[in-house]
Protein backbone atom coordinates (compact mmCIF):
# COMPACT_ATOMS: atom_id res chain seq x y z
CA UNK A 1 0.00 0.00 0.00
CA UNK A 2 3.17 2.56 0.50
CA UNK A 3 3.66 2.61 -3.39
CA UNK A 4 0.02 3.21 -4.43
CA UNK A 5 -0.08 6.10 -1.25
CA UNK A 6 3.51 7.51 -2.81
CA UNK A 7 3.53 11.10 -3.03
CA UNK A 8 6.45 10.73 -5.59
CA UNK A 9 7.09 8.08 -8.66
CA UNK A 10 7.55 4.57 -7.83
CA UNK A 11 9.16 3.70 -11.14
CA UNK A 12 10.80 5.88 -13.74
CA UNK A 13 7.75 5.72 -16.31
CA UNK A 14 4.92 6.40 -13.92
CA UNK A 15 4.90 10.44 -14.85
CA UNK A 16 5.38 9.53 -18.02
CA UNK A 17 2.66 7.97 -18.61
CA UNK A 18 -0.07 10.06 -16.83
CA UNK A 19 1.27 12.76 -19.07
CA UNK A 20 -0.43 10.61 -21.46
CA UNK A 21 -3.39 11.17 -19.77
CA UNK A 22 -3.04 15.04 -19.59
CA UNK A 23 -2.32 15.29 -23.54
CA UNK A 24 -5.72 13.67 -23.58
CA UNK A 25 -7.09 16.17 -21.11
CA UNK A 26 -6.09 19.80 -22.55
CA UNK A 27 -5.96 17.96 -25.91
CA UNK A 28 -3.33 17.55 -27.88
CA UNK A 29 -2.18 15.88 -30.50
CA UNK A 30 -1.00 12.18 -28.52
CA UNK A 31 1.10 11.11 -31.38
CA UNK A 32 3.15 14.06 -32.85
CA UNK A 33 5.94 14.26 -35.20
CA UNK A 34 8.74 14.68 -32.97
CA UNK A 35 11.02 15.25 -35.74
CA UNK A 36 9.41 18.97 -36.43
CA UNK A 37 9.12 19.60 -32.75
CA UNK A 38 8.32 19.06 -29.19
CA UNK A 39 6.92 17.98 -27.15
CA UNK A 40 9.58 15.04 -27.71
CA UNK A 41 7.43 12.23 -26.27
CA UNK A 42 6.95 8.65 -28.17
CA UNK A 43 3.87 7.21 -27.33
CA UNK A 44 4.80 3.61 -28.54
CA UNK A 45 1.05 2.03 -27.59
CA UNK A 46 -2.79 2.59 -28.95
CA UNK A 47 -4.79 5.35 -27.11
CA UNK A 48 -7.12 3.79 -24.78
CA UNK A 49 -5.07 3.77 -21.40
CA UNK A 50 -4.07 7.23 -22.02
CA UNK A 51 -7.73 8.18 -22.86
CA UNK A 52 -9.13 6.28 -19.51
CA UNK A 53 -6.35 8.18 -17.65
CA UNK A 54 -7.68 11.32 -18.48
CA UNK A 55 -11.52 10.12 -17.68
CA UNK A 56 -9.89 8.94 -13.84
CA UNK A 57 -7.97 12.30 -13.67
CA UNK A 58 -11.47 14.18 -13.25
CA UNK A 59 -12.49 11.85 -10.19
CA UNK A 60 -9.45 10.30 -8.51
CA UNK A 61 -7.81 12.30 -6.19
CA UNK A 62 -3.47 12.99 -6.67
CA UNK A 63 -1.45 12.92 -9.31
CA UNK A 64 -0.50 9.14 -9.07
CA UNK A 65 -3.67 7.53 -8.26
CA UNK A 66 -5.57 8.00 -11.68
CA UNK A 67 -2.60 5.33 -12.99
CA UNK A 68 -1.97 3.27 -10.02
CA UNK A 69 -5.47 2.18 -8.60
CA UNK A 70 -6.99 1.21 -12.25
CA UNK A 71 -3.20 -1.14 -12.31
CA UNK A 72 -4.16 -2.08 -8.32
CA UNK A 73 -7.57 -3.10 -9.55
CA UNK A 74 -6.26 -5.24 -12.48
CA UNK A 75 -4.00 -7.19 -10.56
CA UNK A 76 -6.63 -8.23 -7.86
CA UNK A 77 -9.63 -8.80 -10.71
CA UNK A 78 -6.47 -11.56 -11.83
CA UNK A 79 -6.06 -13.23 -8.53
CA UNK A 80 -9.98 -13.32 -8.15
CA UNK A 81 -10.72 -14.51 -11.99
CA UNK A 82 -7.94 -17.54 -11.20
CA UNK A 83 -9.72 -18.63 -7.48
CA UNK A 84 -13.21 -18.72 -9.26
CA UNK A 85 -12.36 -20.77 -12.44
CA UNK A 86 -10.93 -23.50 -9.78
CA UNK A 87 -13.51 -22.96 -6.96
CA UNK A 88 -15.56 -25.83 -8.44
CA UNK A 89 -13.13 -27.59 -10.07
CA UNK A 90 -9.79 -27.64 -7.89
CA UNK A 91 -11.91 -27.39 -4.45
CA UNK A 92 -12.03 -23.90 -2.62
CA UNK A 93 -8.46 -24.91 -1.32
CA UNK A 94 -6.69 -24.71 -3.62
CA UNK A 95 -7.92 -22.44 -5.83
CA UNK A 96 -7.09 -19.73 -2.89
CA UNK A 97 -3.58 -20.91 -3.03
CA UNK A 98 -3.00 -20.62 -6.15
CA UNK A 99 -4.91 -16.33 -6.11
CA UNK A 100 -2.49 -16.25 -3.03
CA UNK A 101 0.61 -17.01 -5.49
CA UNK A 102 -0.25 -15.10 -8.19
CA UNK A 103 -0.90 -11.86 -5.72
CA UNK A 104 2.73 -12.39 -3.87
CA UNK A 105 4.95 -12.40 -6.98
CA UNK A 106 7.55 -9.77 -7.17
CA UNK A 107 6.58 -8.77 -10.73
CA UNK A 108 3.05 -8.91 -10.36
CA UNK A 109 3.37 -6.70 -6.72
CA UNK A 110 5.45 -3.92 -8.75
CA UNK A 111 3.38 -4.06 -11.32
CA UNK A 112 0.04 -3.88 -9.64
CA UNK A 113 1.12 -0.86 -7.57
CA UNK A 114 2.48 1.40 -10.56
CA UNK A 115 1.06 3.55 -13.18
CA UNK A 116 0.93 1.47 -16.10
CA UNK A 117 -1.67 -0.26 -18.41
CA UNK A 118 -0.03 -3.83 -17.93
CA UNK A 119 -2.40 -5.50 -15.42
CA UNK A 120 -5.35 -4.07 -15.92
CA UNK A 121 -4.48 -5.26 -19.74
CA UNK A 122 -4.15 -8.66 -18.06
CA UNK A 123 -7.33 -8.63 -16.07
CA UNK A 124 -9.21 -7.66 -19.45
CA UNK A 125 -7.59 -10.67 -21.50
CA UNK A 126 -7.86 -13.06 -18.91
CA UNK A 127 -11.63 -12.14 -18.76
CA UNK A 128 -12.14 -12.47 -21.76
CA UNK A 129 -10.17 -15.86 -21.88
CA UNK A 130 -12.34 -16.90 -19.11
CA UNK A 131 -15.77 -16.03 -20.59
CA UNK A 132 -14.69 -18.20 -23.57
CA UNK A 133 -13.30 -21.19 -21.85
CA UNK A 134 -15.83 -21.74 -18.71
CA UNK A 135 -18.61 -21.82 -21.84
CA UNK A 136 -16.19 -24.46 -23.69
CA UNK A 137 -15.87 -26.19 -20.90
CA UNK A 138 -19.35 -27.28 -19.82
CA UNK A 139 -22.02 -24.41 -20.83
CA UNK A 140 -24.57 -25.28 -23.51
CA UNK A 141 -23.23 -24.81 -27.22
CA UNK A 142 -26.59 -22.57 -27.91
CA UNK A 143 -24.59 -20.00 -25.64
CA UNK A 144 -21.27 -20.53 -27.62
CA UNK A 145 -21.89 -17.22 -30.12
CA UNK A 146 -23.08 -15.04 -27.27
CA UNK A 147 -19.60 -16.25 -25.72
CA UNK A 148 -17.13 -16.02 -28.37
CA UNK A 149 -18.37 -12.44 -28.99
CA UNK A 150 -18.07 -11.03 -25.80
CA UNK A 151 -14.64 -12.45 -25.54
CA UNK A 152 -13.77 -10.86 -28.57
CA UNK A 153 -15.04 -7.49 -27.64
CA UNK A 154 -12.86 -7.91 -24.37
CA UNK A 155 -9.37 -8.97 -26.29
CA UNK A 156 -10.68 -5.73 -28.91
CA UNK A 157 -10.34 -3.54 -25.71
CA UNK A 158 -7.18 -5.30 -24.56
CA UNK A 159 -5.95 -4.81 -27.74
CA UNK A 160 -6.18 -1.56 -27.78
CA UNK A 161 -4.51 -0.89 -24.56
CA UNK A 162 -1.07 -2.99 -25.37
CA UNK A 163 -0.69 -4.79 -29.49
CA UNK A 164 0.84 -7.63 -26.63
CA UNK A 165 -3.44 -8.81 -25.70
CA UNK A 166 -2.76 -10.38 -29.67
CA UNK A 167 -1.48 -13.85 -27.95
CA UNK A 168 -5.33 -14.31 -27.00
CA UNK A 169 -6.20 -13.27 -30.67
CA UNK A 170 -4.09 -16.34 -32.15
CA UNK A 171 -4.62 -18.86 -28.99
CA UNK A 172 -8.32 -18.22 -30.03
CA UNK A 173 -7.55 -18.55 -33.59
CA UNK A 174 -5.70 -21.40 -33.20
CA UNK A 175 -8.10 -23.29 -31.07
CA UNK A 176 -11.06 -22.63 -33.41
CA UNK A 177 -9.47 -23.38 -36.36
CA UNK A 178 -8.23 -26.81 -34.98
CA UNK A 179 -12.35 -27.54 -34.06
CA UNK A 180 -13.35 -26.20 -37.02
CA UNK A 181 -15.35 -23.53 -35.48
CA UNK A 182 -14.97 -21.35 -38.60
CA UNK A 183 -18.11 -19.63 -37.47
CA UNK A 184 -17.09 -18.83 -33.94
CA UNK A 185 -13.60 -17.91 -35.22
CA UNK A 186 -14.99 -15.20 -37.74
CA UNK A 187 -17.48 -13.85 -34.90
CA UNK A 188 -14.63 -13.37 -32.09
CA UNK A 189 -12.21 -11.76 -34.73
CA UNK A 190 -14.52 -9.21 -35.86
CA UNK A 191 -15.42 -8.31 -32.54
CA UNK A 192 -12.02 -8.43 -31.31
CA UNK A 193 -10.30 -6.87 -34.30
CA UNK A 194 -13.07 -3.87 -35.85
CA UNK A 195 -12.82 -1.77 -32.87
CA UNK A 196 -8.93 -1.63 -33.24
CA UNK A 197 -8.82 -1.38 -36.89
CA UNK A 198 -11.24 1.54 -36.51
CA UNK A 199 -8.78 3.02 -34.07
CA UNK A 200 -5.61 2.72 -36.05
CA UNK A 201 -7.47 3.81 -38.98
CA UNK A 202 -8.92 6.81 -37.55
CA UNK A 203 -5.24 8.13 -35.74
CA UNK A 204 -2.95 7.05 -38.59
CA UNK A 205 -5.50 9.90 -40.55
CA UNK A 206 -6.24 12.48 -37.45
CA UNK A 207 -1.81 12.41 -37.15
CA UNK A 208 -1.23 12.73 -40.90
CA UNK A 209 0.60 8.78 -40.41
CA UNK A 210 2.62 9.50 -37.31
CA UNK A 211 0.11 6.85 -34.76
CA UNK A 212 1.97 3.64 -37.07
CA UNK A 213 5.00 5.24 -37.20
CA UNK A 214 4.76 5.60 -33.26
CA UNK A 215 3.04 2.44 -32.18
CA UNK A 216 4.29 0.22 -34.84
CA UNK A 217 7.63 1.53 -36.85
CA UNK A 218 9.41 3.29 -34.20
CA UNK A 219 8.44 0.37 -30.97
CA UNK A 220 10.41 -2.22 -33.03
CA UNK A 221 13.56 -1.90 -31.64
CA UNK A 222 15.17 -5.38 -32.87
CA UNK A 223 15.68 -8.70 -31.26
CA UNK A 224 18.91 -8.70 -29.09
CA UNK A 225 19.48 -12.54 -27.81
CA UNK A 226 21.74 -11.34 -25.12
CA UNK A 227 18.78 -8.98 -23.67
CA UNK A 228 16.93 -12.09 -23.75
CA UNK A 229 19.22 -14.49 -21.89
CA UNK A 230 20.28 -11.76 -18.93
CA UNK A 231 16.50 -12.08 -18.18
CA UNK A 232 16.72 -15.75 -18.28
CA UNK A 233 19.50 -16.35 -16.14
CA UNK A 234 19.09 -13.54 -14.37
CA UNK A 235 15.41 -13.01 -12.51
CA UNK A 236 12.69 -15.21 -14.82
CA UNK A 237 14.75 -18.02 -13.27
CA UNK A 238 15.12 -17.72 -9.84
CA UNK A 239 12.15 -15.70 -9.12
CA UNK A 240 9.91 -18.34 -11.27
CA UNK A 241 11.88 -21.69 -11.76
CA UNK A 242 9.08 -23.14 -9.69
CA UNK A 243 6.50 -22.65 -12.19
CA UNK A 244 8.78 -23.48 -15.11
CA UNK A 245 9.37 -26.65 -13.23
CA UNK A 246 5.67 -27.49 -12.27
CA UNK A 247 4.81 -26.69 -15.96
CA UNK A 248 7.11 -29.57 -17.23
CA UNK A 249 5.99 -31.53 -15.20
CA UNK A 250 2.45 -31.37 -15.62
CA UNK A 251 2.68 -31.34 -19.13
CA UNK A 252 4.56 -34.49 -18.92
CA UNK A 253 2.16 -36.39 -16.42
CA UNK A 254 -0.89 -34.46 -16.97
CA UNK A 255 -4.17 -33.63 -19.07
CA UNK A 256 -4.31 -30.12 -20.10
CA UNK A 257 -7.75 -28.88 -21.53
CA UNK A 258 -6.49 -27.76 -25.56
CA UNK A 259 -7.88 -24.02 -25.36
CA UNK A 260 -5.35 -23.74 -21.99
CA UNK A 261 -2.45 -25.46 -24.20
CA UNK A 262 -2.77 -23.35 -27.10
CA UNK A 263 -3.01 -20.03 -24.46
CA UNK A 264 -0.19 -21.21 -22.40
CA UNK A 265 1.69 -21.90 -25.85
CA UNK A 266 1.16 -18.19 -26.99
CA UNK A 267 2.32 -16.67 -23.57
CA UNK A 268 5.36 -18.69 -23.45
CA UNK A 269 6.34 -17.62 -26.79
CA UNK A 270 5.35 -13.99 -25.39
CA UNK A 271 8.57 -14.38 -23.13
CA UNK A 272 10.59 -14.03 -26.62
CA UNK A 273 9.57 -10.12 -26.66
CA UNK A 274 12.44 -9.86 -23.55
CA UNK A 275 14.78 -9.43 -26.32
CA UNK A 276 13.29 -5.99 -27.41
CA UNK A 277 15.14 -3.11 -26.55
CA UNK A 278 13.32 -1.63 -23.28
CA UNK A 279 11.61 -4.67 -22.60
CA UNK A 280 10.90 -5.62 -18.76
CA UNK A 281 9.81 -8.00 -16.34
CA UNK A 282 6.06 -6.85 -16.91
CA UNK A 283 6.69 -9.51 -20.02
CA UNK A 284 6.62 -11.83 -17.76
CA UNK A 285 3.86 -11.38 -16.25
CA UNK A 286 1.03 -13.40 -18.93
CA UNK A 287 3.35 -16.05 -18.49
CA UNK A 288 3.00 -16.62 -15.00
CA UNK A 289 -0.63 -15.88 -14.51
CA UNK A 290 -1.63 -18.20 -17.63
CA UNK A 291 1.01 -21.21 -15.83
CA UNK A 292 -0.68 -20.34 -12.40
CA UNK A 293 -3.67 -21.50 -14.30
CA UNK A 294 -2.11 -24.71 -16.21
CA UNK A 295 -0.72 -25.35 -12.71
CA UNK A 296 -4.52 -25.74 -10.95
CA UNK A 297 -5.60 -27.42 -13.61
CA UNK A 298 -2.46 -30.13 -13.68
CA UNK A 299 -2.52 -30.97 -9.91
CA UNK A 300 -6.10 -30.01 -8.72
CA UNK A 301 -8.38 -30.70 -11.57
CA UNK A 302 -10.76 -33.57 -9.98
CA UNK A 303 -10.12 -37.18 -11.62
CA UNK A 304 -7.28 -36.15 -13.50
CA UNK A 305 -5.23 -33.75 -11.25
CA UNK A 306 -1.61 -34.97 -10.47
CA UNK A 307 -2.43 -34.38 -6.68
CA UNK A 308 -4.47 -37.94 -7.02
CA UNK A 309 -2.41 -39.69 -9.15
CA UNK A 310 0.31 -38.98 -7.31
CA UNK A 311 0.51 -37.34 -4.00
CA UNK A 312 3.98 -37.61 -2.51
CA UNK A 313 5.20 -36.09 -6.14
CA UNK A 314 2.57 -33.18 -5.94
CA UNK A 315 2.96 -32.45 -2.29
CA UNK A 316 6.86 -31.95 -2.49
CA UNK A 317 6.51 -29.83 -5.19
CA UNK A 318 3.88 -27.53 -4.05
CA UNK A 319 6.02 -27.28 -0.73
CA UNK A 320 9.26 -26.07 -2.41
CA UNK A 321 6.99 -23.84 -4.11
CA UNK A 322 5.22 -22.13 -1.38
CA UNK A 323 8.75 -21.21 0.11
CA UNK A 324 9.76 -20.08 -3.22
CA UNK A 325 7.07 -17.59 -3.38
CA UNK A 326 6.90 -16.30 0.01
CA UNK A 327 10.02 -15.17 0.45
CA UNK A 328 9.93 -12.47 -2.76
CA UNK A 329 11.93 -9.13 -2.27
CA UNK A 330 9.22 -6.58 -1.88
CA UNK A 331 8.78 -4.09 -4.58
CA UNK A 332 10.88 -0.59 -4.02
CA UNK A 333 8.83 2.21 -2.13
CA UNK A 334 10.58 5.45 -2.16
CA UNK A 335 12.05 6.63 1.23
CA UNK A 336 11.57 9.74 3.04
CA UNK A 337 14.66 11.52 1.97
CA UNK A 338 13.91 10.50 -1.62
CA UNK A 339 9.91 11.96 -1.30
CA UNK A 340 11.61 15.16 0.54
CA UNK A 341 13.81 15.82 -2.19
CA UNK A 342 11.43 15.24 -5.68
CA UNK A 343 8.84 17.29 -3.01
CA UNK A 344 11.22 20.42 -2.96
CA UNK A 345 12.74 20.34 -6.55
CA UNK A 346 9.05 20.48 -7.89
CA UNK A 347 8.33 23.43 -6.61
CA UNK A 348 11.13 24.90 -8.85
CA UNK A 349 8.93 24.54 -11.20
CA UNK A 350 6.62 27.59 -11.88
CA UNK A 351 4.51 28.29 -15.32
CA UNK A 352 6.35 27.61 -18.15
CA UNK A 353 8.53 25.29 -19.91
CA UNK A 354 11.17 22.89 -18.78
CA UNK A 355 13.59 20.21 -19.85
CA UNK A 356 14.00 17.92 -17.39
CA UNK A 357 15.58 14.46 -17.11
CA UNK A 358 13.27 13.48 -14.39
CA UNK A 359 9.66 13.84 -16.05
CA UNK A 360 8.21 13.39 -12.70
CA UNK A 361 9.38 17.09 -11.71
CA UNK A 362 7.34 19.06 -13.83
CA UNK A 363 4.21 16.48 -13.74
CA UNK A 364 4.57 17.07 -9.98
CA UNK A 365 4.13 20.98 -10.70
CA UNK A 366 1.62 20.62 -13.63
CA UNK A 367 3.66 21.34 -15.92
CA UNK A 368 4.24 19.76 -19.77
CA UNK A 369 6.67 17.30 -19.57
CA UNK A 370 9.00 18.15 -22.74
CA UNK A 371 11.49 15.10 -23.00
CA UNK A 372 10.88 11.18 -22.84
CA UNK A 373 14.55 10.29 -22.47
CA UNK A 374 13.71 6.42 -22.20
CA UNK A 375 11.51 6.28 -25.45
CA UNK A 376 13.88 8.98 -27.70
CA UNK A 377 17.19 7.59 -26.48
CA UNK A 378 16.48 4.42 -28.40
CA UNK A 379 15.17 5.80 -31.49
CA UNK A 380 18.10 8.07 -31.42
CA UNK A 381 20.98 5.11 -31.48
CA UNK A 382 19.20 3.36 -33.90
CA UNK A 383 18.78 6.65 -36.80
CA UNK A 384 15.01 6.78 -36.35
CA UNK A 385 15.14 10.35 -34.49
CA UNK A 386 17.37 13.18 -35.19
CA UNK A 387 17.23 15.87 -31.58
CA UNK A 388 17.96 18.99 -34.00
CA UNK A 389 14.78 20.54 -33.01
CA UNK A 390 15.17 20.02 -29.54
CA UNK A 391 18.67 21.89 -29.72
CA UNK A 392 17.14 24.45 -32.13
CA UNK A 393 15.04 24.75 -28.70
CA UNK A 394 17.37 25.01 -26.43
CA UNK A 395 19.51 27.73 -28.51
CA UNK A 396 16.26 29.91 -28.88
CA UNK A 397 16.35 29.45 -25.00
CA UNK A 398 12.43 27.73 -24.75
CA UNK A 399 13.13 26.22 -21.12
CA UNK A 400 13.05 28.26 -18.13
CA UNK A 401 15.68 26.03 -17.07
CA UNK A 402 17.29 22.66 -18.01
CA UNK A 403 17.85 19.94 -15.09
CA UNK A 404 20.75 17.20 -15.97
CA UNK A 405 22.36 14.61 -13.64
CA UNK A 406 25.50 16.08 -12.15
CA UNK A 407 27.56 14.03 -13.55
CA UNK A 408 30.51 14.60 -16.52
CA UNK A 409 28.68 13.20 -19.56
CA UNK A 410 24.53 13.16 -20.19
CA UNK A 411 23.98 9.40 -21.08
CA UNK A 412 20.37 10.17 -21.33
CA UNK A 413 20.72 12.67 -24.09
CA UNK A 414 22.35 13.29 -27.46
CA UNK A 415 25.80 14.81 -27.16
CA UNK A 416 24.75 17.58 -29.12
CA UNK A 417 21.54 18.59 -27.18
CA UNK A 418 24.08 18.64 -23.82
CA UNK A 419 26.88 20.60 -26.14
CA UNK A 420 23.97 22.95 -26.80
CA UNK A 421 23.25 22.94 -23.29
CA UNK A 422 26.10 24.41 -21.83
CA UNK A 423 26.34 26.75 -24.47
CA UNK A 424 23.26 28.49 -24.19
CA UNK A 425 22.51 28.35 -20.56
CA UNK A 426 24.48 28.49 -17.03
CA UNK A 427 24.16 26.87 -13.66
CA UNK A 428 22.14 27.96 -11.10
CA UNK A 429 22.23 25.10 -8.74
CA UNK A 430 23.86 21.83 -7.34
CA UNK A 431 21.60 19.58 -4.82
CA UNK A 432 20.04 16.15 -4.52
CA UNK A 433 23.00 14.98 -7.10
CA UNK A 434 21.23 17.51 -10.44
CA UNK A 435 22.21 20.68 -11.47
CA UNK A 436 19.75 23.50 -12.74
CA UNK A 437 20.34 25.69 -15.44
CA UNK A 438 18.84 29.02 -16.66
CA UNK A 439 18.94 30.58 -19.58
CA UNK A 440 22.25 32.92 -20.77
CA UNK A 441 21.67 36.47 -21.13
Amino acid sequence: MGRLQSPVQVQQEEAINLEFGRIFTRGDNLYPDIRQGGPYLHPSYPPLYPFLLSLWMKFLPGPWLPGRLPAFFGYLACGILLAAWGWRRWGWAPSLVMAGFLWVLPTWLAWGSMARMDCLLCAVNFLAFWVIWRMEAGTSPRNSNRHWLMGGLLNGLALLLKPTAGSLTLAMSGYALGRRQGKTLALFLAASLAPFLLVTAYFQWKTGGMYLTQTVKWAATGFHADLLWAYVKGSLLSEYGSILAGLLLVLAMGEIPPLLKWQMAFATLGLLTLAREGAAENYYMEFTLYGLLVLGEGFFRAGTGLAEKFPRTAALYLAFTAASFFLPASPRVPDAAEVSQKLESARLYTAGDYLALDPDLPYLAGQKIWYQYSGLIPLYTNGLWNPEPLVRDIRDKKFKSVELYDIPRQYLLPAKTEEAIWQNYHVTLRKYGRVWLEPNG
